[in-house]
């Protein structure tokens, strides 16, 4: 945040609209992709976000006994706007090449968490999921993991 603050709201809102991506900067695995997240970025999907990233924040300074966040002087909408896309960051960004029937052009992975087209490749992650699953991603990654390590070892134990 730019500033120093004695305390902070927090405003939950899992933006699903934005078109942010992750692009490859080399061959090599180790290399740090480039993402851009673009929260905000398009449209009438990156306002509607925008809008309600700004209510919450609303909501937070209504029900604060004092505010703290944001400024008093971001006063007018165009202000808190501009706040909130200053100042917002996201936990656990995510993306959505869900897991799917075979014939969901969407669904790269099959239902055994293997990416289709591509031999000896699985991805266990947020990633596997339709639709981002709501404020704090990591709790349905977890339980995705323990379901993709039974399938995993059921294949292993059969063959």
């Amino acid at each position: 945040m730019n500033g120093t603050y004695d305390g902070e709201d927090s405003c939950f809102n899992q933006c699903r609209n934005s078109p942010g991506v992750v692009n490859l900067t080399s061959a090599n695995p180790r290399d740090t992709p480039n993402i851009a997240l673009h929260s905000f970025f398009v449209g009438v999907s990156g306002e509607e976000d925008l809008q309600a990233v700004c209510e919450g924040m609303g909501y937070g300074i209504e029900a604060a006994f004092e505010r703290i966040w944001p400024p008093k002087q971001v006063s007018s909408e165009a202000k808190m706007k501009q706040f909130a896309k200053d100042e917002a960051r996201g936990h656990h960004a995510s993306c959505t090449p869900p897991i799917g029937a075979d014939d969901n052009p969407h669904a790269v992975l099959d239902s055994n968490f293997k990416v289709r087209r591509v031999d000896g490749l699985r991805v266990v992650g947020a990633s596997i999921f339709p639709k981002i699953p709501g404020f704090y991603v990591v709790l349905g990654t977890y339980m995705a993991s323990k379901k993709a390590t039974d399938v995993i070892i059921a294949e292993a134990q059969a063959a």
